[in-house]
């Protein structure tokens, strides 16, 4: 409605053409930046606080100590925070055995329990996993997958999103699509709930197409030229000198790759 009444504001016809460009965003999670301990200990208290409710609305005894377990994970929390590097290890693997204690607990308390909420069981799935992680990436040294990690246990549909902006490591939140035409109307989104897939936005013969290595760095020559020209003609601020710096870096890597790939024929 508020486009149709726009572009009757504007005395468009039917017969006029629109010419529509599409844009990515980041809608953002309100949420502090996600280490493993953080979510971790985030996930605990919450599974702490929800079997306390859950316990004490049914007249259910077993988490009577639901504070003292909660402030001893916030005293195991802060200590790790503010541990020096030689120590900073031992406090982890203290925060991981008040953790597989609350969860050993927790565990007793689901099996004997006749309605289990979905809170309950996610934060259970997320406390385990996290656990799991900590152990692995701090302690052991491995590398954890992308696609196992959790970002946010508050909202498990946050996206790790890198679009290569400058300054930029990555947004956290779901990636969107916008559609807007010539008058700035925007005519439709897309919320990719499914990771960001982009030809699932523009279709897979044209997602081939622009992914193809000489179209990337046909587009990408083309947007500095454009910055080249821009600052050229105005006195610019050293926002825009940066981005050009930043364009031409990603197009000597496309290039670089793309050699790459040739000399290995």
């Amino acid at each position: 409605m508020v486009v149709a009444k726009g572009h009757k504001e504007l005395k468009l016809g039917a017969k006029d053409a629109l010419r529509c460009r599409a844009d990515s965003a980041v809608a953002r999670t309100n949420m502090e930046w996600p280490t493993g301990v953080r979510l971790l200990c985030d996930a605990l208290r919450s599974l702490v606080n929800e079997l306390y409710g859950h316990c004490k609305s049914i007249g259910m005894n077993g988490w009577r100590k639901a504070r003292w377990w909660v402030k001893r994970l916030t005293t195991a929390y802060h200590r790790c925070r503010r541990a020096h590097k030689d120590g900073f290890l031992d406090r982890v693997r203290q925060i991981l055995a008040v953790a597989h204690q609350i969860i050993t607990k927790a565990l007793g308390t689901v099996k004997t329990l006749e309605e289990v909420t979905d809170k309950m069981v996610w934060y259970l799935e997320a406390s385990e996993t996290l656990v799991d992680q900590v152990d692995r990436r701090l302690l052991k040294k491995e590398d954890i997958e992308h696609e196992e990690k959790i970002f946010s246990v508050f909202e498990p549909h946050t996206q790790w999103v890198r679009k290569g902006k400058a300054g930029v490591l990555a947004e956290l939140g779901i990636p969107v699509c916008v559609l807007e035409d010539q008058h700035q109307f925007i005519l439709m989104h897309h919320m990719q709930h499914d990771g960001g897939d982009k030809a699932s936005i523009l279709g897979g013969e044209v997602w081939r197409q622009r992914d193809h290595p000489d179209m990337r760095l046909a587009r990408r020559a083309r947007t500095i030229a454009n910055l080249t020209r821009v600052i050229s003609e105005r006195k610019v601020k050293v926002g825009i000198r940066r981005t050009l710096w930043a364009q031409a870096r990603r197009l000597d890597r496309l290039a670089e790759k793309k050699l790459k790939e040739f000399n290995g024929r």
